[in-house]
């Protein structure tokens, strides 16, 4: 069953059996904490900003952003845990509308990890800062489908000509070329960091 509750603390809580959508009362902005605990999806019915104390927490499941901004003020690298839990970020266009946008704490090297995943496999993106700057990354993921397409579209930074340029000179088809997953990743301001990246076994289709 599609089962939530609310705490004193205003924390809300999925933790049904059946797919949930959070047109429930879930509000845009929350100031409370908002747990995952649906093995099957919980799906944001609308962008979502969690505020500056805010933890999400994503047990078991996944958090299925459909075309939507889920926003974390709070700075911390603990900000989002996880375990079995993670954000489902998969949809397939130009410019993937499925984001998580993050802010950043001045310290440096910190950690964030954004625990993405599909089909109940984890595929988290790490991104670690390493510079004091503190800004708002946001990042989408979405698995491509034949040859590789959508190509990635324009987003603050621009369209990725290297990828299209590299598209050409494979003749159309750049599967052999690059896995079948694609990242949008930009910053609100300068920043430098290390980013480690995940994908499924099975979208490594190189052949070198």
């Amino acid at each position: 069953a599609g089962n939530k509750s609310i705490n004193a603390s205003g924390n809300f809580i999925y933790n049904g059996t059946a797919s949930q959508i959070t047109n429930d009362g879930l509000p845009t902005s929350l100031n409370g904490n908002l747990t995952i605990n649906n093995p099957t999806t919980v799906t944001i019915s609308s962008a979502l900003t969690l505020g500056s104390s805010s933890i999400l927490t994503l047990t078991s499941g996944g958090l299925v952003l459909n075309s939507t901004m889920l926003t974390i003020t709070n700075t911390a690298t603990s900000a989002i845990t996880y375990t079995s839990g993670y954000i489902q970020s998969e949809t397939n266009l130009a410019t993937n509308p499925s984001t998580v946008k993050w802010s950043m704490a001045s310290g440096n090297p910190l950690t964030y990890v954004f625990p993405f995943g599909t089909g109940g496999t984890l595929i988290p993106f790490t991104f670690t800062k390493t510079t004091t700057a503190t800004p708002n990354v946001t990042v989408s993921t979405r698995h491509t489908g034949a040859d590789n397409t959508p190509l990635p579209g324009a987003s603050d930074g621009g369209a990725v000509a290297a990828v299209n340029n590299m598209h050409t000179m494979w003749g159309g088809n750049a599967t052999t070329a690059v896995v079948d997953r694609w990242w949008d990743i930009y910053t609100s301001s300068a920043v430098t960091a290390t980013l480690t990246f995940s994908y499924l076994g099975s979208e490594d289709t190189t052949m070198n």
